[in-house]
């Protein structure tokens, strides 16, 4: 009887392993795992960076997600900022003018600038190479023009012109190398959304990326 009660118990202390790989416990052990390790990380980054002011200058290629605009365009962003070890806030310029497409026939031009304001993320790895994120609100101005036939003119053309202004997201990740504490080169994609009544301009932007802190 004492010999079954012992082989009894073998049995009950036996847990399949999916039911351990599912058990609630498991789950929040887990969880509080890899947010440990994400802050472990965060921390590491933060005490490997220096407090400090940066300058940046982005340059690349920008494409409208719009299919009326079939060309890509030249970029060019400017932002200066501060950091606290990983983390800091920055402020910029964006411009990627010169979009063209077409609409029913119609050619359609459009001009996109405007101010970014918004927190970023930087994080240093291996030898010399570091990971970066940002994003915040983009402060811009599209100016887009339709050349459209003239009702009362056969043969000539007209320049419809829609101004739109607003507020929209901006957000991109970089990857690239420092070569010492005050420079760093490396690539960045960027998206910016501007999304307005008449004009649709939300843009995908591949860039080349410098900074230098002091």
């Amino acid at each position: 009887m004492n010999l079954r009660g012992i082989h009894r118990s073998k049995q009950l202390s036996f847990i399949p392993p999916r039911i351990l790989w599912s058990h609630p416990m498991n789950r929040n052990t887990r969880i509080a795992a890899s947010l440990t390790l994400a802050l472990g990380l965060c921390a590491t980054a933060a005490a490997q960076s220096v407090d400090g002011f940066f300058l940046q200058a982005r340059a690349g290629s920008a494409s409208a997600t719009s299919s009326d605009f079939d060309k890509d365009v030249t970029a060019a962003q400017i932002t200066g900022g501060y950091r606290w070890g990983a983390f800091g806030v920055e402020a910029g310029y964006v411009n990627f003018n010169g979009f063209e497409g077409e609409r029913d026939v119609f050619d359609l031009e459009a001009d996109v600038d405007g101010f970014t304001l918004g927190g970023n993320f930087r994080a240093p790895f291996g030898t010399g190479w570091y990971f970066g994120a940002r994003a915040g609100a983009f402060f811009w101005q599209a100016d887009a023009d339709t050349l459209v036939p003239s009702s009362t003119q056969p043969g000539r053309f007209l320049v419809v012109r829609r101004d739109e202004s607003s507020t929209d997201l901006y957000a991109g990740v970089s990857l690239g190398y420092d070569f010492n504490e005050q420079v760093g080169l490396g690539l960045a994609y960027d998206y910016f959304g501007p999304e307005g009544d008449d004009v649709s301009l939300e843009t995908n932007v591949l860039s080349v990326v410098g900074e230098i802190r002091f």
